[in-house]
């Protein structure tokens, strides 16, 4: 019968600060992991309002003013606002300024770190449409960490 030699000290402490080198690796990658999957089931959430939004300002040469109620998109199959998970926030049709008379705005609560995001549709040479997605700055974000949890998002300047 084979002898197996005890575990020794040395080698528990090797093993476990192996272990806490990799969690201290790992855990701050998770944390972040969460906002950003937040963030894209919110997004994912109005991927049909845009694809009807965008039916709209094709079917309308552009004009933004036949497109920006729930009213107006009806033929298109909106009936009514996405709504996002619980306490997540909330989805709306809105104007920015006098700059963009149509965008798509998700005001994030505190589960989605008070951020704000516009995705503002614009029509290209070959009539179609583009998505840009803009963070507006509110008084209880934190801009660098909302644009990390958007990919390709960019500050909308108002000025």
């Amino acid at each position: 019968m084979r002898k197996f030699k005890k575990s020794t000290l040395i080698k528990w402490t090797i093993a476990i600060a192996i272990i806490g080198i990799l969690a201290s690796i790992l855990f701050p990658s998770y944390c972040d992991y969460l906002p950003r999957a937040k963030w894209a089931k919110a997004i994912a959430s109005i991927a049909v309002l845009k694809l009807a939004v965008g039916e709209c300002l094709e079917d309308n040469k552009g004009n933004s003013q036949l497109c920006n109620s729930i009213a107006k998109l009806n033929k298109y199959g909106i009936k009514a606002m996405p709504v996002l998970d619980k306490n997540a926030g909330k989805v709306e049709l809105s104007a920015i300024a006098n700059r963009y008379p149509l965008s798509i705005l998700i005001r994030g609560s505190e589960e989605l770190e008070n951020c704000q995001f516009a995705f503002i549709p614009t029509i290209d040479a070959k009539e179609s449409v583009i998505w840009d997605v803009f963070f507006i700055n509110g008084a209880d974000s934190d801009e660098e960490k909302c644009l990390s949890r958007v990919k390709g998002a960019k500050t909308l300047m108002l000025f």
